[in-house]
């Protein structure tokens, strides 16, 4: 596996400079979008009040956006955290998105299946036949690894989580997943640490299930771009407490990815008709209670 180098790191850690701002800001643009009130985004949660997702959404806030809060955040929206990037000069690295497929993104969430088949559809009868090969390449490399059907069913949020739990059960299984990536790689805790951003000691705190001490978000940029690797999905799978949040985070994934790849295919003014096919079709679902 290859690793980012000094002076892509450095380059990593420019782009991630405003982070908890721009976070914020894409919290916000998301709350607004989906017309989620403060007040009902707090009945959401145990553990969790009004005033502190405010705190959340305001740029100025000094602190950081756990990137655990961030996960159940973009569960109760059905918002791919990938689009909580939306801003970000990382976002062209992060998945090679530009402003046409990070808007595509933020509206997918939520829609059923059966349209979002449909959505891509429309898409691929755009596309010329090497467009159409790299789809279909894509599509078949996603069933081989059984993370794509024509018939999945979006695993919904429950009406309340605990924050608590979730993030014990978040925090938990990145444990297990992160020294299973270390050892699988062979890398040295130094290593795992310099390209994560953080210290030693924290490192090491990161690998004990039990800690649970929380982390930015930044720790999934810089394992995705630090470490070169496609996707950080495996890391919710020892999920015990929520694991319908990992089968969404391998669905919100695969859209990712199938959205992605078929866009790139496309002109800068058939990409905008594409988005704003699927903004329309995302406003019969964004505003419907999940129950």
């Amino acid at each position: 596996m290859n690793i980012a180098t000094d002076e892509e790191l450095l380059h990593i850690e420019k782009m991630l400079e405003n982070l908890d701002i721009d976070i914020a800001f894409s919290m916000s643009y998301v709350r607004k979008t989906q017309n989620l009130s403060f007040r009902e985004l707090s009945r959401r949660f145990s553990g969790i009040d009004e005033v502190m997702w405010k705190r959340y959404m305001q740029p100025s806030y000094p602190s950081t956006r756990p990137i655990h809060i961030v996960a159940a955040y973009s569960w109760v929206t059905m918002v791919p955290m990938t689009s909580f990037y939306k801003g970000l000069k990382i976002r062209e690295s992060y998945r090679g998105m530009d402003n046409e497929a990070v808007d595509a993104l933020i509206c997918s969430g939520r829609i059923p299946t059966t349209q979002f088949n449909l959505f891509l559809n429309i898409i691929y009868n755009f596309l010329d036949p090497k467009g159409q090969d790299c789809v279909d390449n894509l599509k078949q490399k996603l069933i081989k690894e059984k993370s794509y059907s024509d018939t999945d069913i979006i695993p919904l949020p429950p009406y309340k989580i605990d924050i608590k739990k979730f993030s014990r059960d978040y925090y938990k299984s990145i444990a297990i997943e992160m020294k299973k990536f270390r050892i699988k790689n062979n890398f040295s805790y130094e290593t795992m640490a310099k390209v994560l951003g953080v210290s030693l000691y924290k490192y090491s705190r990161l690998e004990e299930p039990n800690t649970y001490q929380t982390f930015s978000m930044s720790l999934g940029a810089r394992l995705k771009l630090g470490f070169k690797v496609n996707s950080h999905v495996d890391f919710t799978s020892n999920m015990v407490d929520y694991p319908e949040f990992h089968q969404l985070r391998i669905q919100q994934n695969t859209r990712d990815q199938l959205i992605v790849e078929s866009l790139k295919h496309l002109s800068k003014k058939q990409k905008r008709t594409a988005t704003e096919i699927l903004k329309k079709l995302a406003e019969a679902y964004i505003c419907e209670p999940y129950r």
